[in-house]
């Protein structure tokens, strides 16, 4: 890398002239299709970053108006320095309230925003990104492949493939999201011991917060004579700390809890519902605020996962230099977009090699934008006509808090 002496006075130059916002949908390998909102500034030196609103579809109701928002950026960012990083995180933290309330639309948000902010710092400076963090601990993360739900035997019948491909190259890690038919979760994991039996690891099951302390419990001990997995996650529904640490208290498999930020992390803590939190930077609303988690989890004596809504490779890279300048980084990771999806409007891709994603060592982020890409990729967002499951379900029935084959029709990533 070109060596650069830096005149930080020059870095008042750096002004922010421009903010613009590019809505594109990537097709997932399941067929499934995610949204993302590509944010980038330019500056009057013509050095442009680029961050990633990402996957916006996970809360499909809750579509922003694309106009209002790139007005409302461009009224905050435009003019500001964009080299003072401390300043504006601050000011977009006060902006974008409501991290780990309402989840992945300020938090994915912010989280773009700082993404492009850093892009540009280190592209001035001729650095990565990690190095603002104080890194690099590492130059490549071990990756978890994670796979999603079993509702009926063709989705059996296709991860099972799936992961079959993934050990030819080189994947042995896999965490399994479970719930949706315990059925149809025994009987996969029934065929995978059969399929490769001890040839993976399994990390973790995974109850993204749709079934009821009580039902985990059984669920998990239902699920754990096929796979003993190294801890179970979101054992409860949202913000039920107490239900958690029912579960936790229960099983003798270590518990695992996604956090929306450093506050929420102690919490969980002082409640004893978990021993791992579970850092993304979509949650937090961008890198700083996810070096902050990492720093309470050390000081707390918790483990940590780095985590995902899986972004592109311009957020996957995001995740990648946090994950380079941590030191308390205890299981792999699950950011894998741009495996998981079919396109990608980066020109160099992150890099998976040997069951490990490669940490870009570029400027900034170090991935550069196809922009004809982009467009090629561009898709409106706004209002969609999803087929709704009006049903409620029977009183007695509380094994399951959700029957996630019926709501919205075809979403089954998590």
């Amino acid at each position: 890398m070109t060596e650069r002496k830096v005149n930080f006075n020059s870095a008042k130059a750096v002004v922010i002239t421009g903010v613009s916002l590019f809505p594109i949908r990537t097709p997932r390998l399941s067929g499934d299709g995610s949204q993302h909102v590509f944010i980038r500034l330019d500056t009057n030196l013509g050095i442009t970053g680029v961050g990633e609103y990402a996957d916006i579809t996970d809360l499909p109701l809750t579509m922003p108006d694309l106009d209002d928002l790139q007005k409302s950026l461009a009224n905050v960012l435009c003019g500001q320095n964009a080299m003072e990083l401390a300043r504006l995180d601050h000011l977009l933290g006060q902006l974008f309230t409501g991290r780990g309330d309402t989840g992945i639309y300020t938090g994915s948000l912010r989280a773009g925003v700082e993404m492009a902010l850093h892009d540009i710092s280190g592209k001035f400076l001729g650095i990565p990104v990690y190095v603002l963090f104080g890194g690099p601990v590492r130059t490549k993360i071990k990756v978890c492949f994670p796979i999603f739900r079993n509702l009926d035997e063709k989705h059996i019948e296709r991860n099972l493939q799936i992961v079959g491909q993934l050990l030819g190259e080189g994947f042995d890690n896999f965490r399994i999201y479970v719930g949706g038919s315990p059925d149809m979760d025994d009987l996969f994991l029934a065929s995978l011991r059969c399929q490769v039996s001890d040839r993976i690891t399994m990390q973790a099951f995974d109850l993204s917060n749709h079934v009821y302390p009580a039902d985990s419990v059984r669920l998990i001990n239902r699920l754990r004579k096929h796979y003993e997995p190294q801890y179970v996650e979101s054992v409860a529904p949202t913000r039920d700390i107490e239900g958690m640490a029912e579960v936790r208290a229960k099983l003798d498999i270590p518990v695992s809890e996604h956090v929306g930020d450093a506050r929420h992390a102690i919490a969980l803590w002082e409640a004893r519902a978990v021993d791992i939190i579970n850092v993304a930077n979509s949650s937090h609303g961008g890198m700083r605020e996810s070096l902050k988690v990492f720093a309470v989890a050390e000081t707390l004596g918790l483990r940590t996962i780095l985590s995902t809504t899986q972004e592109t490779s311009l957020g996957t890279a995001a995740e990648a230099h946090v994950g380079a300048a941590v030191v308390n980084l205890h299981y792999p990771t699950v950011a894998i977009g741009p495996l998981l999806y079919t396109e990608d409007p980066a020109r160099n891709k992150i890099q998976y090699e040997n069951g490990y994603m490669l940490i870009p060592d570029g400027p900034g982020l170090g991935i550069e934008i196809d922009w004809d890409k982009v467009n090629e990729l561009r898709y409106p967002i706004g209002w969609r006509d999803y087929g709704i499951d009006h049903a409620v379900p029977d009183v007695h029935d509380r094994l399951w808090k959700v029957n996630l084959s019926s709501g919205l029709k075809g979403v089954r990533k998590k």
